[in-house]
């Protein structure tokens, strides 16, 4: 069978073949050998296979860059995190690079860290090496220092955003409706005397404790160390509270440890509630009540809606996704 494939974009293991080289060895014209590579024009079956089998027997592979200067289009999305490590990051970031490859596309993570000025370090090496789109993992990129440098690069480069929100023709934010989270999962517990652990000052952990309403909203350090600390501290000083409601699963884990420390049976004396439904929620006794950020979908949604950007394809600007609370033992 014979594949119509751009020969002016291969380069051949053995040097640097040509389209001239491929009619010569074929025995036909340039002419001829451009209409088959680019499927335009009438050639005869015999002649198709004959060259198609030269350039079989000359090995080429593709050239990503040189096809790119053809086609314009390097087939690659730079995927900015601020830390890899994080599993809501790693989750969100697996999700993306699987269904871009799904897709045809490649992926170059990045890892920024939390810096402004590595922030736009990475993306500018990004755009020099002419990638299609970019996706910004989380709403750390949702920065007033950063904002109007992204819709800069906007102008010229479509970007998907997760969870964070910036307005933009070219901008694309795909992010999980956290604050309906937050709220189902007060009313889940209503009747009880419940607190908000909130442990970042981001967009999207701004949203969370906006679903908290009237119920008191209590800043705490990140991860299991944080969660046990406040819990601590605000056991210290309100003995009357019995619910905790957190804005991550490793927050609300380090909660229950210090609770089954001081031996206050879960969920009888004390319910607890994470959020993200990570493998965290999975890990710990009892197992942990949890709101799905639905990591997984968001992160498809981001791939199709940024490769419909990339084809000049209409697409909504702001998409919201609902969350789910998902029960387990850590509540009545």
């Amino acid at each position: 069978m014979c594949y119509h494939i751009n020969v002016s974009a291969y380069i051949s293991r053995e040097g640097n073949m040509n389209i001239y080289n491929i009619a010569e060895a074929a025995g036909v014209s340039t002419a001829t050998v451009s209409r088959i590579i680019n499927n335009s024009g009438r050639v005869s079956e015999k002649t198709k296979e004959r060259v198609c089998k030269v350039m079989s027997e000359l090995n080429y592979q593709p050239s990503a860059f040189a096809r790119g200067m053809v086609t314009n289009s390097m087939k690659t999305v730079g995927v900015l995190a601020v830390d890899i490590r994080d599993t809501y990051y790693a989750n969100v970031t697996h999700t993306i690079e699987q269904h871009l490859s799904k897709n045809g596309y490649n992926a170059i993570l990045c890892n920024t860290g939390n810096e402004l000025k590595s922030k736009k370090q990475y993306i500018n090496m990004l755009m020099s090496k002419k990638i299609d789109g970019l996706i910004l993992v989380g709403s750390v990129f949702k920065d007033k220092n950063l904002d109007e440098y992204i819709i800069n690069i906007s102008k010229n480069l479509p970007i998907a955003i997760i969870n964070g929100y910036i307005e933009g023709e070219n901008i694309f934010c795909i992010m999980n409706d956290d604050k309906q989270g937050i709220e189902n999962a007060f009313k889940y517990l209503a009747g009880e005397r419940l607190v908000f652990f909130k442990d970042s000052d981001t967009y999207s952990a701004e949203k969370k404790a906006s679903g908290a309403g009237r119920y008191p909203v209590y800043r705490v350090e990140k991860g299991i160390e944080g969660g046990y600390n406040g819990i601590k501290r605000l056991m210290e000083e309100r003995a009357d509270i019995n619910g905790v409601i957190c804005s991550e699963d490793l927050t609300a884990v380090g909660v229950i440890n210090y609770l089954t420390e001081k031996e206050l049976k879960i969920p009888e004396d004390f319910s607890v509630i994470g959020f993200n439904n990570s493998v965290f929620a999975d890990c710990c006794n009892p197992k942990l009540t949890s709101v799905d950020s639905n990591m997984t979908t968001i992160g498809k949604i981001a791939v199709d809606t940024l490769i419909k950007a990339i084809s000049k394809e209409k697409t909504e600007n702001k998409i919201i996704i609902k969350s789910e609370l998902i029960k387990r033992g850590s509540t009545k």
